[in-house]
Formats: C-alpha cells, sequence, structure tokens
C-alpha cells in the first residue's frame, strides 16, 4: 500500500497545526486530523455610495426604524441589563458626557464608538484561551470541548462554530473577568452600545467578528409652510441612517454576514458518532478587477487544487480593491471577482470513525431590498460563480445533500445569511498516517486504522516537492518513525511524505498543513 502525505511549511519551520503524538501503556496512541478547505468564487458588484452626513440619534428609540430598533434588546448572551454592564456602561456615560449640556454627545454614535473603544483598552485584556476558560454548563450534546497537548494548537482558536453561546460566557461574566479574545470583545462592544442607546450588531470580516453600529443620517432642513396644503408627496422618505463598522480599516464590502443575536452565527454544523473537535484554521481572500476574470477563475483552480488559496500577480487585498472602485465609480456598478478560501480542521482522539454529517456553510450578503429605510452600502450584490471542497484526504469523503437545509434568509427577519453549503459524510481510513514537520526531521507515527496496531517495517519515504531528492526511513516497533533531513530537504517549502507497504500497491493520500 502507497499513502503520500504533504506538508506545507513557511521558511523552514514546523508547520502550526502539528498533532500531538505519544507513546503509551497499551501502544501508540494517535490524534487523527481531517483538514477541509471551502473554496469560492463570488462576482461582487459595488455600486457608488451616495453622499453621507451623520447626524444625531433621534431621542426616543421607537423613532428608529423596526430593522435598526431590534439591535437595542438584550440577548441571553448580551445581557445589557445586567449590572456589570451598566455599571461599565455608566462610567463611559459619565467620561463622555459629564454636564447636562454636553448630552447631545451620547446621541453621536461615532463618539460613543470612540469612547467604548477607549474604555475596552484599559479593562479589558486580550487573552487567546480566556473566554473558553470561562464558559460554564454551556457544553454542546455533540461535541466535547478538549483541551490541546500542544502550545502550536493552543495558538489557533478552536470554535465548535456552532453556537457561540457554546463557547463565551455572557458579557456580564467576562467583564467581571476583564479578559477574553477578539471575539469576545466585540460582544462586549455590542452590550455596552446597546446599554448606551446606539444600535449594534455582531458581523463577521476577515474570517472573525466584528461590530456595526447604526449611524444616524442628518435630518433635512424644515421646509417652509404654504399658505394652501401641498399634497401628500408620493417620494419615498429619506434614509434614517446606515451601518458602519467598529473595526478601521474594514469596509462595507468585506462584511459576509451579520446576525440579530450571536448565536445565529454558525459556520459548520455536524452530527458525530464520536466526539469531534473542529478548529478555524484559516481564511485567505483576494480580489481580482473586473477585467482579470480569467485570472480569477484560473486562481480558483489552482486553490482548489491544491487547498490553499493560489493568486497570481492581478490579485489585491478586497479592501484595496474595493476602495479603488468606489473612488473611480461615477455612476453605474462595477464587479470584483472575490476568491476565498476556509479552512477547516476535524480531529478526533484514535481513529475518526465514519460520520454523517458535516455541514460547511458560508456567509454572504444577499442582495435584498432594504428592510426598514436604512441606506444602501457599496454592496449591490454577492453572487457566487464557482465553489469546492478540497480534502487532504478526498477519498475519505463522501459528498451529500440535504434537502431539509433551509436558507436562514427565507423568512424576514433577516438573521444571518448562508449562501451554500456542503454536508460531508467520512469514510472509514484503512491506515491512519500523522506527521509533524520538525527542525531537521520528519517525526510521526503509522498505524492501521481498525486496530491502531503499528506498520512496523513498513518504508517512510520523503521527497521535496517538485525535485528528486528523497530521504527513507522505516517505522519503529511502536508505530512512531523520525526521519531526518539534510539541508536541501530542510529548506524545502514543500514535502510529500510516503508511506509504503509490502505490497507496494498504490493508494495516493495527500495531508496539506499550512501555517497562517
Amino acid at each position: 500500500m502507497l499513502k503520500s502525505t504533504r506538508l506545507l511549511a513557511l521558511g523552514g519551520l514546523a508547520a502550526a497545526l502539528s498533532l500531538p503524538l505519544s507513546a503509551g501503556a497499551s501502544g501508540p496512541p494517535v490524534y487523527e486530523s481531517l483538514d477541509l478547505t471551502l473554496v469560492s468564487l463570488n462576482r461582487l458588484s459595488l455600486e457608488p455610495v451616495k453622499d453621507r452626513s451623520a447626524g444625531l440619534l433621534p431621542l426616543k428609540s421607537k423613532e428608529l426604524p423596526v430593522s435598526v430598533r431590534i439591535y437595542l434588546k438584550p440577548t441571553g448572551q448580551l445581557d445589557t441589563l445586567s449590572n456589570a454592564v451598566n455599571r461599565a456602561a455608566a462610567r463611559i456615560r459619565r467620561a463622555l458626557a459629564p454636564g447636562s449640556r454636553q448630552k447631545d454627545a451620547l446621541r453621536d454614535s461615532r463618539r460613543v464608538v470612540q469612547a467604548v473603544g477607549l474604555w475596552l483598552d484599559t479593562h479589558v485584556s486580550l487573552d487567546a484561551g480566556a473566554a473558553s476558560d470561562a464558559v460554564s454548563d454551556t457544553a454542546s450534546d455533540t461535541v466535547s470541548d478538549t483541551a490541546s497537548d500542544t502550545a502550536s494548537d493552543a495558538a489557533q482558536a478552536s470554535r465548535s462554530c456552532q453556537d457561540i453561546r457554546q463557547e463565551y460566557p455572557r458579557v456580564s461574566a467576562m467583564l467581571q473577568t476583564g479578559q477574553t479574545d477578539s471575539d469576545g470583545r466585540v460582544l462586549i462592544a455590542v452590550a455596552l452600545l446597546r446599554a448606551l442607546k446606539v444600535p449594534a450588531r455582531v458581523a463577521t470580516a476577515r474570517g472573525g467578528l466584528v461590530a456595526q453600529y447604526w449611524v444616524a443620517a442628518q435630518a433635512p432642513a424644515p421646509s417652509r409652510r404654504h399658505k394652501h396644503k401641498a399634497a401628500r408627496s408620493t417620494a419615498p422618505r429619506p434614509p434614517l441612517g446606515w451601518w458602519e463598522c467598529m473595526e478601521p480599516g474594514i469596509g462595507d464590502a468585506e462584511i459576509d454576514a451579520w446576525s440579530l443575536d450571536a448565536s445565529s452565527l454558525a459556520r459548520l454544523r455536524w452530527q458525530p458518532k464520536q466526539e469531534l473537535q473542529v478548529s478555524v484554521v484559516g481564511w485567505e481572500r483576494a480580489a481580482f478587477a473586473e477585467g482579470d476574470s480569467q485570472a480569477a477563475h484560473a486562481a480558483f483552480d489552482a486553490s482548489l487544487a491544491y487547498g490553499s488559496l493560489t493568486d497570481t500577480g492581478q490579485a489585491q487585498a478586497l479592501s484595496a480593491a474595493a476602495d479603488a472602485v468606489l473612488q473611480n465609480l461615477t455612476r453605474g456598478a462595477s464587479v470584483l471577482w472575490v476568491l476565498t478560501a476556509q479552512h477547516w480542521r476535524m480531529r478526533t482522539e484514535g481513529v475518526m470513525t465514519a460520520m454523517r454529517s458535516v455541514q460547511i456553510l458560508s456567509p454572504y450578503r444577499p442582495d435584498l431590498a432594504s428592510w426598514g429605510r436604512e441606506q444602501r452600502g457599496a454592496v449591490r450584490a454577492s453572487d457566487l460563480e464557482a465553489e469546492g471542497v478540497w480534502s487532504d484526504r478526498p477519498r475519505r469523503l463522501r459528498l451529500h445533500t440535504d434537502p431539509d437545509l433551509q436558507n436562514d434568509w427565507d423568512s424576514p427577519p433577516p438573521a444571518f445569511g448562508m449562501l451554500h453549503w456542503y454536508e460531508l459524510g467520512v469514510r472509514r481510513p484503512e491506515d491512519v498516517l500523522e506527521a509533524e514537520r520538525k527542525p531537521g526531521s520528519v517525526d510521526g507515527v503509522a498505524l492501521r486504522a481498525d486496530n491502531l496496531t503499528p506498520r512496523q517495517g513498513w518504508k517512510i519515504t520523503v521527497t521535496a516537492d517538485g525535485t528528486t531528492q528523497s530521504a527513507g526511513t522505516e517505522v519503529g516497533e511502536d508505530g512512531h518513525f523520525s526521519l531526518p533531513l539534510d539541508a536541501a530537504l530542510d529548506s524545502a517549502a514543500c514535502l510529500d511524505v510516503t508511506l509504503e507497504g509490502p505490497g507496494g500497491e498504490g493508494d495516493l493520500q495527500r495531508l496539506l498543513h499550512w501555517t497562517q
């Protein structure tokens, strides 16, 4: 039997997602993993944004559109009525408007957002593991949130992606600890803004959570009264405002989706038959101009073939490309091709048994009429051009279709958009081959999948990608192997690890590790 594992590292450094391999009393245990990448190519239509003059929020929240007013309400996680949130909001309120003549500052949403950001910088510290440590009594019935055994795994934010309420405590609890990660900080910011009467909501951008807040449009000057009552105008009323991102540098084109409640931000669903840990490994994105359609499609084909974003000289950052288009756009609409690669890792302790099913969902911004009287942003529409799933072990996967999986945008009010999904089943493997690239060596384990017995004596060969240089060794009696690398192999960006059995029959399997 022949199996091949492909590893990718940057600058000769060890891959960031290496798996812990250690010998035990009854044999070498193994953490088996399956890497998935969802590659999509979207056609993004942009149109110029009308001149916007910001004003003050209305004195009464009921004067806001219904589609905006809902983003002032508390939720189970955004507990804006709790004492901790109200105490923090009161401190921000006193710092922003200490006197009665300064109360209008509390109606200027941009000034409130700036004050909230300054308060968070001094009162909430960023800690990658703080949010998950604070979660209690919210474990999923189908997922075990196990701790990582290595520092490299701990550096990756492990996300169940099924329900954020299972990963983060209430905002009041995070305020009491004073520590959280970047996504937890977004939840705190949204809760504080709502407590300060500024509509705010959770959104996704660049693979993480961001906060959006409502900016009220400047009220038009009152018209003169005429002696004769004018006929009622049938023209639409002017928009009352628009949404802006709290994170500087993120424009309207980079917001993928938004939610009424943070619990709606699910990006992966599964029904495993064993304990499963899922991590969001990375999120890559590149934009191509309207005239670079051929290059965008070629980059999509290459990314789907290799499992990581493969762009060309025409590729640009989405924010820069969108800004350039909008600055030069005077009328009509222009198009950007947006290439996205979302990386997932499914991991189990022991052999990953067959399961049905894993549903990978990708967020989007649908082309809907404005809900209420909101001013439209720069994004006119986002249409899916092509998509596909890459896996390090394609022979392990079965694609399914689920007619019962409904689009979350089918019924108002819109909560979270899901443009497309894949439903995957996992086949049982014949062998378990896991490898870790270290400086100067490749270490790993080769086991038989059904009983985890070592593949003792089987040959391990490492070959540099695109070259004929190679080195080999044999699997030891405990199933582990350690293969030293010479200078040429150690400096190679990609390595192919081959497991060859006595029969020599071929069954090619490629595993792609990447670093962020």
